[in-house]
This record gives C-alpha cells, sequence and structure tokens, in this order.
C-alpha cells in the first residue's frame, strides 16, 4: 500500500458527499493546503460540478467558516 495519499480518495469523498447532498451551483469546498485538494485532478472536477473552492491560511484550518462541505 502507498503511504502517500492519492489525489483520487479526496475525489472520491467529494463525489460521494455531492451525490448524498445534492447541493445548489456556488457550493463552497472548504480544505486545507494539502496537494489532494489543491491538484489540478481535483480542482477540476470540483469546478465541474459548479463549486468553489476556499483554502485555509497555512497553520490555520479554521479560518474560514462557512455552510458547505468540509473534506
Amino acid at each position: 500500500m502507498n503511504r502517500q495519499m492519492k489525489d483520487i480518495l479526496v475525489m472520491d469523498a467529494f463525489m460521494q458527499a455531492y451525490g448524498r447532498e445534492h447541493p445548489k451551483e456556488g457550493l463552497v469546498v472548504h480544505t486545507d493546503q494539502v496537494s489532494q485538494f489543491t491538484s489540478g485532478n481535483f480542482q477540476t472536477l470540483s469546478r465541474s460540478h459548479g463549486a468553489v473552492s476556499s483554502v485555509s491560511r497555512k497553520g490555520n484550518p479554521y479560518d474560514n467558516s462557512f455552510d458547505g462541505i468540509i473534506l
């Protein structure tokens, strides 16, 4: 098993949450700065579903409070 988390895992989590919640366009997806969330693959997936990315400042995962999906 690879010790590094792949972006496919967060993409699958996004799709599961999206399918369960059926959010409106403009959904804010707040994440930290790890590479899986900032990858082009994840950003393309979330944008294709009308989501807006919100990323925490370095060292502060609680800086953006909102109503949305937290991955």
